[in-house]
């Protein structure tokens, strides 16, 4: 179904005002708006203790069945790429 210009402009002019009256209410009935939250949740987080990694292999626990899997770099793909 094809419509004209006109009507999709139309539609979508129709489509924005019920957008933004929506958003607007929903803001007015306590919701938060979008970038203030995100910007809560990065605060919060930045706040928050973090967990330190080790970096020592022999600290992480192995897992049966990956002990030695015998995975081996054979040569770099680069300067095949490089050509």
């Amino acid at each position: 179904m094809l419509i004209s210009t006109e009507e999709a402009l139309n539609r979508h002019i129709s489509f924005y005002k019920k957008f933004r009256s929506l958003r607007s209410s929903s803001l007015k009935q306590g919701a938060e708006h979008p970038i203030s939250a995100m910007g809560r949740v990065l605060r919060r987080s930045m706040d928050s203790p973090r967990h330190l990694r080790s970096s020592s292999s022999s600290d992480l626990h192995a897992v049966e069945g990956v002990r030695n899997s015998g995975l081996v770099r054979s040569e770099s793909c680069v300067p095949y790429l490089s050509r």
